[in-house]
């Protein structure tokens, strides 16, 4: 009985934290949005073409992510010759397969938006992708050292 009642406790808890991890995503993809619409000064009927498009691709992102993540385990731990040639065969396709979401991606905002607009999105994504990944980045080097502020010296 104590047993059932360990793993309901240790469902509960992973099927929680999955559920944060969910909202976490849906917020920063709402943040993302919000961005966009404001650099792009999107109108209305524009802020919900791209919202769907934005929120259509992360979703077969995340998918294919997940699958990819699952396939690498299984090529590392698979022990045949064959196994391992089959499970690369679907990571190639897959990768392929992200290629794909990501032109169905830009030919969608370009019938959404238009060229112009989207060249800017596109420079409004890489901006915010570099921004995260510095801030990634300085997050991993906390032992770096700290430099002192900056000595300032007056000539007269």
């Amino acid at each position: 009985m104590t047993y059932i009642k360990i793993m309901l406790a240790l469902f509960y808890v992973s099927f929680s934290a999955l559920a944060e991890v969910d909202r976490q995503v849906k917020k920063f993809e709402d943040l993302f949005i919000w961005k966009i619409s404001d650099e792009l000064k999107l109108t209305q009927k524009e802020e919900s073409v791209v919202s769907e498009i934005i929120k259509d691709t992360n979703k077969k992102k995340q998918q294919s992510n997940a699958e990819l993540e699952a396939l690498y385990k299984k090529l590392n731990e698979e022990t045949s010759e064959s196994g391992k040639k089959s499970a690369f065969n679907k990571i190639r396709a897959l990768h392929k397969a992200q290629l794909n979401i990501t032109l169905e991606e830009l030919d969608r905002l370009n019938k959404g938006v238009g060229l112009k607009r989207l060249g800017q999105y596109l420079e409004v994504k890489r901006d915010l992708s570099e921004k995260i990944k510095n801030v990634w980045s300085q997050t991993e080097k906390k032992g770096d050292k700290v430099l002192p502020p900056p000595k300032i010296i007056e000539e007269k």
